[in-house]
């Protein structure tokens, strides 16, 4: 009787210990959050990706998502970074079935062979493609080739579709986080809605990353595409209407400086790559304002003050962004 009472006084105090946590107070960096940094981490020198400087500066340029070079410390089965990204895809598929099967191709009728007069684009799915493959046992069906054409495919869908939320998925699915906790989704926008919502035993809290200093294991986010989700008040004014249709992007935080005023992070499908990248702190351990899109650039897409002086210029800085969103781990 006395364990199960300090059993239930233990649960009870963790509850309400859990409750009283906040955006401004979350709390000690917890074990599962130091374990998801080790899995992204390892997974970015698995693949052998870029590398992102406080500048905005590309200074390591590592294997790409369609790469057939062999990875350095590649498993068995995912000996090249093309077949690690299908892994995130395939993993996704586990806890969202049909997934997989609709990653899509872009193509455009007559463009190989003239590309002036050929028909505006079109995109398919793999389910489809492979449909109209010949099967073991039709005429004229040839194993080599079939291997040849599938792999060709597999691998223009990974450019053709893309996959930073599968990358934060497959880290959330080896942490193993349930689908209570996590939901896994092709779209950023899709788990960030029941952070957004408060939703009851969900692993994230939606905080304004320009007020909420960011921990290891949280998820730093912005809205890309033509008309992004700017701010945190933009998130929330439009929380009811996210789905998969909304464009954003979500890094991983896996180390945090204070002192030194700086963080890490990883994500996906970064220039085409796992990538990782440093951003600045400011003195109250807020990201910099330096990174923020609209602060001190003009509103033609990012980058627009280090592109000022030239009108070619559209990306220099890849830091700067709309961040606007942190998704805290609870």
């Amino acid at each position: 009787m006395k364990l199960l009472r300090f059993l239930l006084i233990a649960a009870s105090l963790h509850a309400a210990q859990a409750s009283a946590q906040s955006c401004a107070a979350p709390g000690p960096v917890s074990e599962r959050a130091e374990h998801l940094a080790a899995i992204a981490e390892g997974e970015y020198q698995q693949f052998s990706g870029h590398r992102i400087d406080a500048l905005g500066n590309l200074w390591k340029f590592g294997n790409d998502e369609v790469e057939t070079e062999r990875l350095h410390d590649g498993q068995p089965d995912d000996r090249y970074a093309w077949r690690r990204v299908w892994r995130y895809w395939q993993t996704l598929d586990q806890h969202a079935p049909g997934t997989l099967e609709m990653r899509r191709v872009t193509w455009a009728e007559g463009l190989i062979d003239d590309p002036v007069h050929a028909e505006r684009s079109h995109m398919t799915t793999l389910r489809e493609i492979f449909a109209k493959l010949p099967k073991q046992g039709d005429p004229g069906f040839d194993a080599t080739t079939d291997e040849i054409l599938r792999e060709s495919i597999i691998r223009a869908t990974i450019s053709d579709t893309p996959w930073s939320a599968a990358f934060i998925s497959y880290l959330m699915d080896q942490a193993g986080l349930s689908a209570e906790e996590f939901h896994y989704a092709s779209a950023h926008a899709v788990y960030i809605k029941p952070a957004l919502e408060a939703q009851p035993g969900y692993a994230y809290r939606a905080c304004d990353v320009r007020r909420t200093v960011p921990r290891v294991g949280d998820l730093i986010c912005y809205g890309r595409a033509a008309q992004p989700l700017r701010s945190y008040a933009d998130w929330m004014a439009n929380k009811d209407a996210l789905n998969g249709q909304v464009k954003s992007h979500c890094d991983l935080v896996v180390k945090v400086d204070l002192p030194a005023k700086k963080i890490e992070s990883i994500g996906g499908n970064v220039e085409q790559s796992v990538t990782w990248r440093r951003l600045m702190l400011d003195d109250d351990g807020h990201l910099s304002t330096r990174h923020l899109m609209g602060e001190h650039a003009r509103e033609r897409g990012p980058n627009g003050r280090v592109c000022s002086g030239d009108p070619s210029c559209e990306k220099s800085d890849l830091d700067q962004q709309y961040w606007g969103l942190l998704l805290q781990l609870r």
